[in-house]
């Protein structure tokens, strides 16, 4: 009875149509709710009074009343639990990132193999096929391996070596 009057207090009595009813009404709506849920909800620091410029209905008493209700049933819900954290992902086999197959016969076969030989190379990002038919890499071998055959091809031109590329050639004479 003091929550709901601590509410009541909050807002202009001229604001309610009949302050007897709205209190009454209250009071039957809140005495199915945990004492701690209604505490939260007529709290003057952070309750609804908060939240409502005006005098709250009792559907808005309803939905704050459930709201804190819920909130704390879950609270206690994973206080009670025991929380177990994930185990932690056992290390990888040597070829235990490689999931991509480089046949003999791909042309960039040679590539692959150098890559692999590398001395930072990590055992994990690299395995041999076991039926023979080529090497398997990890997925950044494939980047790798296109990042430096693109910079092992790609020429830059001069101004003079464009010019004579893209220069008008001359008319054809007709017959």
């Amino acid at each position: 009875m003091a929550q709901v009057r601590q509410v009541f207090g909050s807002y202009r009595k001229d604001d309610f149509a009949d302050a007897d009813t709205f209190i009454a009404n209250a009071l039957k709506l809140m005495e199915r709710y945990p004492d701690s849920a209604i505490e939260e909800v007529c709290d003057p620091r952070s309750g609804i009074v908060t939240e409502c410029k005006f005098p709250p209905t009792i559907a808005e008493l309803k939905q704050a009343c459930d709201y804190h209700a819920e909130r704390q049933a879950r609270i206690a819900e994973l206080a009670c639990s025991t929380f177990k954290p994930r185990e932690p992902r056992p290390p990888l086999p040597p070829g235990g990132a490689a999931n991509l197959l480089v046949r003999r016969s791909h042309p960039d076969y040679d590539k692959y193999i150098a890559w692999s030989q590398a001395p930072e190379r990590d055992d994990r990002e690299w395995k041999w096929d076991e039926d023979e038919r080529g090497i398997w890499v990890g997925l950044n071998a494939q980047a790798d391996i296109r990042k430096h055959a693109t910079a092992d091809t790609w020429k830059r031109y001069t101004d003079d070596e464009l010019r004579a590329i893209y220069a008008p050639k001359p008319a054809e004479p007709q017959p």
